[in-house]
This record gives structure tokens, C-alpha cells and sequence, in this order.
């Protein structure tokens, strides 16, 4: 026995109601999922990152570091990877190999700015930077351009545009040296962290304090930012100091047993060399060895 229409309709309607509640709940879901898992920038999205710790800067790990925003990743010194080792060419205008290391200071942190000709938000992040005080006294700007397809018009902009630069940078390999570092080191994941423009803040010791891997858009954020790492400059200095006496003292320690192997190496040598009287021979002789003649009339513990 067939229903009536009008039963017949209003029970569609339920179904087609429930449907699309389920797929606004979806919607809704998904949406939550995005938003708080991951920042959209650049064309990419990466995850958002608030490494916090470290210890206070009385234990020697450097004190906590304030919250930068979604995206940013802020690391104490104990758990901050060192980038001190990584090299790249600078041309002023002989071109050489130039490790970040050699650039850290006591007196001044790092700003290390990744940055490309092609890629727009680079260039207006230059503008930025200059708002920030302190260049070349308390802060060092160091930017590294990935050279690939550059242009040499949009070069000359940005440099003109750029704060004062203790060393302009190149990295001609793919993707960047310092993004690859970064996924090595575990601070990213990989397919994260590798765009461009990318900020990082690093400390007395070539640590990588701050982390920011998109455009920068406000210069106060900056700014705290730089203050919250230049505060602990004293800590970081002892420390390094500290790092720097104790890697003193180990080279001294192995010039002195080099010295003493060498002169063991030249009493063992004329211990063992010929004399013409086998007299002056026999007391050289380690238990087990003999004084015998060789040629020439000459003797030699064997």
C-alpha cells in the first residue's frame, strides 16, 4: 500500500536536511583542523611550531623566549640548533667560503635573512628591517640570496632597500642550504620550512633562537623578538667564553702529548741507532735484544 505524497515528501526533505547538516559539520570539522594546524603563507602551508624551554639563563640554557605568533618557532639555547658550521659564498669583492660562525660576536646578534630577486615578499620585507634600530652596532643583518634566476634589477632594489649588512651571502644550492639544515636538525619536517623570505635571530653562539619561515609583517613582533635574545647576550658570551677556554686547554693538552711522543719518537730512534762500540751498545738493549754487529763495524741491539 503506497503512502500518501505529502508523507512521502516530508520524509525526502528530512533526508536531504540531514545530508547537508553532515556536510556542514564536515566543512566546519576540516575548517578547525586547518586553521589550527597550520598557517597559510607563500603559496604553502607549515606547521605551526612554539618550541618553548630551555631553561632559565642562572642555569647557563638561556631563559624562555616570548611567544612570536603562529608559525614562528621560538627555541631555548640548550635545544636551538647551532648553524655556526654552514658556509656560503661572499663576494667583496673577491669571493671566498664564509661559515655564519665567523660572523657571531659577543657584542652583537645575528639577523640571517634568506631571501630571493623572484620572490616579492623578500623585497618587501627590506622595508621592514630598516625600521628595526641597532643595525651594525648591537645587531648584525646578514642576508643569504638564493641566486638562482636572479634578477639584476630587483638586486639592486632590495640591497638599496636592505638595513646596513655586515656580509651579503649566496647560496646557489637547490632549495637552500639553511632550510635543508633546519630538516636535518629536526626542526622541521620535510616539505616544511624550506620558502622564501625565512628570518632567523641566532645567538652569540651561532644558535638559531628564532625561526621565522614566512614574510614578517609586523616590526614590533621583530622587535621583541631581538630584545628577548639580546638580553641573554651576557649568558650566551659566558657561555662561549667558557666553550672557547675549555677547547683552548684541550689544544694545549694535545700539543703537549704530541710534544712527548715526538721526543719518545727521538729517544727511541737514537736508542736504537748504531754505535761503533758495543760496549756503549749493550746498555741500549731491552730485555729480549742483543748487541750484534752490522757493517761497517758498528753495533746495534737487535
Amino acid at each position: 500500500m503506497s503512502e500518501p505524497s505529502g508523507e512521502v515528501d516530508r520524509g525526502r526533505g528530512l533526508i536531504f536536511g540531514g545530508a547537508v547538516a553532515m556536510l556542514l559539520l564536515s566543512g566546519v570539522a576540516v575548517w578547525a583542523f586547518v586553521g589550527e594546524g597550520e598557517v597559510q603563507g607563500g603559496g604553502e602551508s607549515v606547521a605551526t611550531v612554539q618550541a618553548m624551554g630551555g631553561g632559565t639563563a642562572g642555569e647557563g640554557g638561556g631563559g624562555e623566549l616570548p611567544a612570536a605568533g603562529a608559525g614562528v618557532v621560538t627555541l631555548g639555547a640548550k635545544q636551538a640548533p647551532s648553524l655556526g658550521d654552514l658556509s656560503f659564498e661572499a663576494c667583496d669583492p673577491q669571493c671566498r667560503r664564509v661559515h655564519l660562525k665567523e660572523l657571531t660576536s659577543t657584542e652583537a646578534l645575528l639577523v640571517v635573512n634568506v631571501w630571493a630577486t623572484w620572490c616579492e615578499p623578500c623585497l618587501r620585507e627590506m622595508a621592514l628591517f630598516r625600521e628595526v634600530e641597532g643595525w651594525g652596532e648591537t645587531i648584525r643583518f646578514v642576508p643569504i640570496e638564493l641566486v638562482a634566476a636572479r634578477d639584476d634589477q630587483r638586486y639592486e632594489a632590495a640591497v638599496a632597500a636592505m638595513p646596513p649588512t655586515l656580509l651579503r651571502l649566496n647560496d646557489y644550492t637547490s632549495g637552500g642550504i639553511v632550510a635543508r639544515a633546519l630538516r636535518e636538525k629536526e626542526v622541521f619536517k620535510e616539505g616544511q620550512g624550506g620558502g622564501v623570505p625565512q628570518t632567523l635571530i641566532l645567538d652569540c653562539e651561532g644558535r638559531a633562537r628564532v625561526i621565522y619561515p614566512r614574510e614578517i609583517l609586523e616590526v614590533e613582533a621583530l622587535r621583541g623578538q631581538i630584545a628577548a635574545v639580546a638580553a641573554e647576550m651576557p649568558a650566551c658570551a659566558a657561555r662561549r667564553q667558557e666553550r672557547e677556554r675549555a677547547a683552548a686547554a684541550a689544544r694545549e693538552v694535545a700539543a703537549k702529548a704530541a710534544a712527548a711522543a715526538a721526543a719518545e719518537s727521538v729517544a727511541h730512534q737514537k736508542k736504537n741507532s748504531s754505535v761503533k762500540d758495543a760496549k756503549k751498545c749493550r746498555p741500549r738493549c731491552k730485555a729480549g735484544l742483543r748487541c750484534k754487529e752490522i757493517a761497517g763495524g758498528r753495533f746495534k741491539c737487535v
